[in-house]
């Protein structure tokens, strides 16, 4: 294909490894020092650096990797059209997504993907909220699962409405309140999970009470094992809590507190056939298995109030 130049050029970039492209690229490593240097060729100029950890980007090579993004952006568009216009679905579709929709939704999506558009390769980026905001805006995914508390400039479309519990250990002594006020978190001692900053959705709930923060993990599961052990409390949805077994104690907020969380795209008028696709399909299933969590009442305090 004459634009396979421009994948492997933006694959390297993401990489910053020429092995590990040509592994994901199924080339042979020659192929892809050859590929790259015909580039540099045409381009009249060095775009990439060799050193012991891998590759960086020349000044140039960071200047004109954003073109060859859309060049392959508008190329893989142009294909998926294509093959749906020939009633045959196929292409590359990239999703970003953090770990209660990984783990609770998209099993269940890749499968039905598989059944039905079995020429669809689903390739699921992985982290919290600002990861996929940054790979939204680097053009590396083409649709992600955001909370509506985003910082990004993307077009959002709000699936459901997730409630967040305060978690504990067994015999603390907020486990006494039936439902429990924001301020009785007040002096407690936090382990919670890295959203990317305090202007996302747990820290926008906890940001009028004074707290301790007694570790900081990366994914929502790492949390829970060390509230069950005692170490701290908790915030947390009711996606992520419904994906685990553990002994913690659960209990709402007096006044509930919610998340909205949705599919973000960066920009609604260029998205792909796939893209559109993969929209339709999690409207549906979110309508179809998730209708308790999408239930939306009169008091809902959503974190940012």
């Amino acid at each position: 294909m004459a634009l396979d130049k421009y994948q492997v050029f933006v694959k390297a970039a993401q990489n910053k490894n020429l092995t590990k492209t040509a592994e994901e690229l199924n080339y042979t490593h020659s192929a892809i020092s050859h590929i790259i240097k015909n580039l540099e060729a045409e381009a009249g100029m060095k775009l990439i650096t060799r050193n012991k950890t891998g590759i960086t980007l020349t000044p140039e090579g960071k200047v004109l990797l954003e073109e060859a993004k859309h060049i392959v952006k508008h190329e893989q568009a142009f294909s998926q059209k294509a093959s749906m216009l020939r009633g045959l679905e196929a292409g590359t579709l990239n999703i970003g997504a953090f770990s209660s929709v990984s783990m609770q939704w998209m099993p269940h999506i890749l499968y039905m993907m598989k059944q039905n558009y079995p020429g669809v390769k689903v390739v699921q980026h992985h982290g919290n909220y600002k990861d996929v905001e940054q790979l939204l805006d680097a053009d590396e995914i083409d649709v992600g699962f955001l909370s509506e508390c985003y910082s990004g400039n993307f077009h959002f479309i709000p699936l459901i409405q997730d409630e967040y519990y305060v978690i504990l250990p067994a015999g603390h002594p907020l486990c006494t309140y039936e439902r429990i006020p924001v301020e009785a978190l007040n002096g407690e001692t936090m382990i919670l999970m890295n959203e990317g900053g305090d202007s996302y959705d747990t820290g926008l709930i906890l940001k009028d009470i004074t707290y301790t923060v007694a570790h900081w993990v990366n994914e929502d599961v790492v949390l829970i094992p060390l509230v069950e052990y005692g170490l701290g409390i908790s915030v947390l949805p009711k996606l992520i809590m419904d994906c685990v077994n553990s002994h913690v104690v659960k209990k709402s907020f007096a006044v509930p507190r919610y998340r909205t969380i949705g599919l973000a795209v960066k920009d609604p008028e260029s998205i792909s056939p796939l893209t559109r696709l993969f929209i339709s399909l999690m409207k549906d299933y979110v309508h179809t298995h998730a209708p308790e969590t999408q239930e939306i009442v009169s008091n809902i305090i959503k974190p940012d109030s």
